[in-house]
């Protein structure tokens, strides 16, 4: 599980509003400090918060129904924004999140197979990368692989092609013509050896 379990939510100090932060009167630095490092926390976990919100939500659709309209109209979000803070969620449980990379890190990853996302992460937590050095990383290793996909597929190619030529090649050859078992017997060592 990640390191901050708990975010303190001490904004007596302050009120909080659809524009803005009122301050109550006097108030010392330390309280000031900890109402910014609150709204930190605040603006890195709301994706967070709104995906696990919705994820339960969808936990009790048989009780509730589909609620995706209400859920738009309460938190002001867009459906597809609403719909991609549920996918992040359920795709990385709680206790796979890391806690000093960002919301936006973790839905970078959503699409890879679920041991990829887990490397992906810690290699990006690892170095401190930034969202488009794991991006950019990511990308490159699925262009390698399309890369070395295109190039067995061009192997495989040639393969087929070699191997039409043996066959036109082995029918010219007549069926009494010794020369032909011995070209069969090539062939078929060559196929195996090449599976």
């Amino acid at each position: 599980m990640p390191s901050s379990q708990l975010i303190p939510t001490d904004l007596s100090c302050c009120q909080l509003t659809d524009t803005g932060i009122v301050f109550d009167g006097d108030v010392s630095f330390e309280q000031w400090l900890g109402v910014g490092k609150q709204l930190k926390v605040y603006g890195k976990a709301v994706h967070w918060w709104i995906g696990d919100w919705l994820a339960y939500g969808e936990g009790r659709k048989a009780e509730w129904g589909n609620k995706y309209d209400e859920a738009v109209k309460a938190t002001g979000f867009a459906y597809q924004t609403l719909r991609n803070d549920k996918a992040v969620a359920k795709a990385i449980p709680l206790s796979l999140r890391k806690d000093k990379l960002t919301y936006s890190h973790h839905a970078l990853v959503v699409k890879l197979p679920t041991n990829a996302r887990t490397e992906w992460l810690d290699k990006a937590e690892a170095g401190g990368w930034a969202c488009a050095k794991l991006r950019k990383a990511i990308k490159g290793e699925l262009e390698d692989e399309r890369k070395k996909d295109d190039s067995a597929g061009t192997d495989l190619s040639k393969a087929v092609e070699l191997a039409e030529r043996a066959i036109l090649a082995l029918s010219q050859i007549p069926i009494d013509d010794p020369r032909r078992a011995e070209a069969m017997s090539m062939v078929s060592r060559w196929v195996r050896k090449n599976r």
